[in-house]
């Protein structure tokens, strides 16, 4: 049990991006503050949310040598110094660990993402209380662990609190670690509700919305490919928007670049569209949904256990096939509301932020009173 007045909780965040695990981790200190603990946040790398992360933490600070491990990480990558090199950063992460857990001597770490694992020995060393939340897909989870020794080491987890933002990314950790399925946990994030309701696209045209910041696993080719698909066959006048980073060389697809109101640009479409490669649970369909947005997706990661009935989920790749979904979607408002409702109702039934913050506030009373309940938490119990 923690002694201070304040338990102090240090939430280490893998960089300070607009991407879905940074997002997360901002909320979740917004949470942890607003609930009284102190916390203390590292960004192992900077990015442009760190204002955020200062003015939401009581102390935001960056984790010592980065920039060093990043050069010994390019080495390796360059062949120079190969795995030697890689050795050297991992080792130098772990040391990185271990001086912001003695500069801050926390009663909690939160470690955020696979990438944050260099925090979990460190920790059970100095004997912190460590919950470890992650969000990455079966492959870079491997890529990531194998930098710690964590692949296939379930001793290794031994009292840390192992949890997954999605079932699919619980069952990535357990297969990954070596970890018992019942032993990862389930929490899932949430976003903030729009500013007030927004209704259809205003425009003649039927917007199609895309989004995403990595082109390759969000798909922007596959969205390209649909928007090409049917610029030529479809009677309705569709207009397609990739929000985000993408090529501009094309005719189909007007291209946003990076944007600061992403969840506000998909509150003005008809259709949302994932067309993601992989997704363990994309916020942006989280942000549709709360925006009462008809969703049609590939069928990847947690996004079926996002949407439920409540969109239209594809077969992984399947581009024809999502254009025909967008094709009769397009012609047919009447049902593009109905989704778009039962989106709003399922959003609020299952992924409310007053279910991410109970969540949050549950896992963390638990870890800090020494409690690890027998059945993984979900913010959909």
């Amino acid at each position: 049990m923690a002694t201070r007045e304040r338990p102090r909780v240090l939430v280490v965040n893998h960089e300070a991006s607009r991407s879905g695990a940074p997002m997360v981790a901002l909320s979740m200190v917004r949470v942890l503050r607003a609930a009284g603990y102190e916390v203390v946040v590292i960004q192992r790398w900077g990015g442009v949310l760190v204002r955020e992360f200062d003015a939401a933490a009581d102390v935001s600070q960056r984790e010592p040598w980065s920039r060093l491990r990043a050069a010994l990480r390019r080495l390796g990558a360059r062949g120079v110094l190969g795995q030697r090199a890689e050795r050297c950063a991992a080792a130098l992460e772990r040391l990185a660990a271990q001086r912001v857990l003695r500069r801050h001597r926390p009663d909690l770490v939160w470690a955020n993402t696979a990438v944050s694992s260099n925090y979990l020995a460190p920790a059970r060393q100095a004997g912190i209380a460590t919950v470890w939340y992650l969000h990455e897909t079966r492959r870079y989870q491997h890529e990531l662990l194998a930098r710690h020794g964590l692949v296939d080491a379930p001793d290794r987890l031994s009292g840390v609190r192992v949890l997954a933002c999605s079932a699919a990314a619980a069952d990535a950790t357990a297969t990954v670690t070596g970890l018992a399925r019942g032993r990862v946990g389930v929490l899932h994030p949430s976003v903030s509700r729009p500013d007030r309701r927004p209704s259809s696209s205003a425009e003649s045209s039927v917007v199609v919305m895309g989004c995403g910041n990595d082109p390759i696993r969000k798909g922007f080719d596959l969205f390209v490919d649909l928007a090409r698909a049917l610029s030529a066959r479809h009677d309705h006048h569709l207009r397609f928007i990739w929000v985000g980073p993408g090529s501009v060389d094309q005719e189909f697809v007007e291209v946003t670049g990076a944007v600061t109101d992403a969840a506000a640009r998909i509150a003005s479409s008809d259709i949302f569209v994932l067309s993601s490669r992989a997704d363990p649970f994309p916020l942006v369909v989280l942000e549709a949904m709360a925006s009462s947005r008809c969703v049609v997706g590939f069928d990847v990661g947690g996004v079926a256990e996002q949407l439920g009935a409540a969109g239209v989920l594809i077969e992984p790749g399947r581009v024809e096939a999502m254009a025909e979904v967008i094709s009769e979607l397009a012609g047919d408002p009447e049902r593009r509301s109905r989704l778009g409702a039962d989106a709003h109702d399922r959003f609020e039934q299952c992924w409310s932020p007053e279910r991410f913050t109970a969540g949050v506030l549950a896992v963390t009373r638990q870890v800090l009173d020494g409690g690890d309940p027998p059945a993984p938490i979900s913010s959909t119990d």
